[in-house]
């Protein structure tokens, strides 16, 4: 009897719940690459027809990943008229995928992006500092915007603010240093202070030309005040070339 008794006793020892064992983890989900600004439905991989193409939010920024519940997407087909709704994993996680870039694709993709017509007459691009970089792929088109150019000769560098867009959404912004040449000829203005010039006012589709005088130096496509004649009024002005500016106020 006393033999049956500690054989009870261990079964029940063997048998009761440890206190403080941890349940088994959850399996990690394995991290889905996009390509575009928002996560969408088919981004997940889920084999099921006729399901809406929901938008599940924002893509995370580069380098960092976002989980996205079972239950965010059940609401979200739900929400949209999805018929039923698949069978789906407890967790997604999404990540912004990325594009390494060598120093030789920067410089090409900055040189190609700048526009011709901001870079004053006189200057060329000498050297675009580059560097190998990753930026989020699936981007189609690479803008560049480059700050006034300091008036002297040599060389001049500026700092070019690149952006990576996707259907006119931004997915990343840097900024390359790039050296130019200035010639003595980039020093002349386009437009020098107190040079007669026309003023371009234009409401809807009438255009009206007014006699003016430059206010400033200025360079084609850059801003100047212009004084109108015979009035004196001083009008905030773009130049489209050395003969015309362009008003930009109302009235």
């Amino acid at each position: 009897m006393r033999q049956l008794s500690l054989l009870a006793a261990l079964v029940a020892v063997v048998l009761a719940p440890r206190a403080g064992l941890a349940a088994p983890a959850a399996a990690t989900p394995r991290t889905i690459e996009i390509t575009t600004a928002h996560v969408h439905f088919h981004d997940l991989g889920i084999t099921a027809t006729a399901m809406p193409d929901v938008d599940l939010g924002p893509t995370p920024a580069l380098g960092m990943t976002r989980t996205i519940d079972r239950d965010e997407v059940t609401r979200a087909l739900t929400a949209a008229g999805a018929p039923s709704v698949p069978k789906l994993p407890a967790q997604f996680r999404v990540a912004r995928k990325a594009k390494r870039l060598a120093t030789t694709d920067v410089d090409k993709l900055v040189r190609d992006a700048i526009d011709p017509t901001r870079i004053p007459r006189g200057a060329t691009i000498a050297t675009v500092r580059a560097i190998a970089l990753a930026v989020p792929d699936g981007y189609d088109r690479v803008t560049v915007d480059l700050p006034a150019m300091p008036r002297r000769a040599g060389t001049v560098t500026v700092t070019a603010a690149v952006a990576f867009l996707a259907q006119g959404d931004v997915l990343a912004r840097i900024t390359v240093p790039v050296d130019f040449t200035v010639t003595a000829e980039a020093l002349i203005p386009d437009v020098a202070k107190g040079a007669a010039i026309t003023l371009l006012v234009r409401r809807g589709l009438v255009e009206v030309s007014i006699g003016a005088v430059a206010g400033s130096d200025g360079d084609t496509g850059g801003t100047i005040p212009v004084l109108l004649k015979p009035s004196g009024r001083v009008v905030r002005s773009r130049v489209i070339d050395k003969d015309h500016a362009l008003s930009l106020e109302e009235s």
